[in-house]
């Protein structure tokens, strides 16, 4: 499977994309990532790796492992576009999250959430995480002109069920 994971060109949470990375690679799915300008080399909010408050509160030390391994990855500088993402490649999506002010792209991106519209009419899987959730409910879609989380149940895991 090929799982489209769209980044920001910073800020993002460490966790929230090495874990997924590590774990959808590891199972032998293809990790593709997306930031707003191809090529771009993304990075996680930097305060997740050194710790907030005196070495405190940032990232786990395997989070932080695996995010190494990512940065080394050709995936990592390799990044596609969103713009020039075709969402029919990939049987899956991926939202991060993040909560840092590099995130303002991502989340305030109308070219993003074009293309996660693109992809959630396609009925396939869509996994979004914390601030990730927020490209969700910004996402409209073109037959309603609501979010495309208007008609859902609140649970993630029935996000692309049939609505009821």
């Amino acid at each position: 499977m090929r799982v489209l994971m769209p980044v920001p060109d910073r800020d993002f949470d460490v966790t929230e994309v090495a874990v997924p990375w590590r774990l959808l690679t590891d199972a032998g799915h293809e990790v593709v990532l997306a930031t707003e300008v191809a090529g771009t080399r993304p990075a996680a909010d930097p305060r997740l790796l050194t710790g907030v408050l005196f070495g405190q509160l940032g990232a786990e030390d395997e989070p932080k492992r695996f995010y190494q391994q990512l940065t080394e990855a050709p995936e990592f500088g390799a990044t596609v576009a969103w713009a020039d993402v075709d969402v029919t490649g990939f049987d899956g999506l991926l939202l991060p999250g993040g909560h840092a002010p590099g995130m303002r792209q991502y989340l305030g991106s109308a070219e993003l959430r074009a293309k996660v519209g693109e992809f959630w009419s396609l009925g396939r899987p869509v996994g979004a995480i914390c601030h990730g959730v927020l490209v969700l409910a910004r996402t409209q879609d073109p037959a309603t002109g609501r979010s495309v989380l208007a008609v859902r149940p609140a649970c993630p895991s029935t996000w692309n069920a049939p609505p009821t």
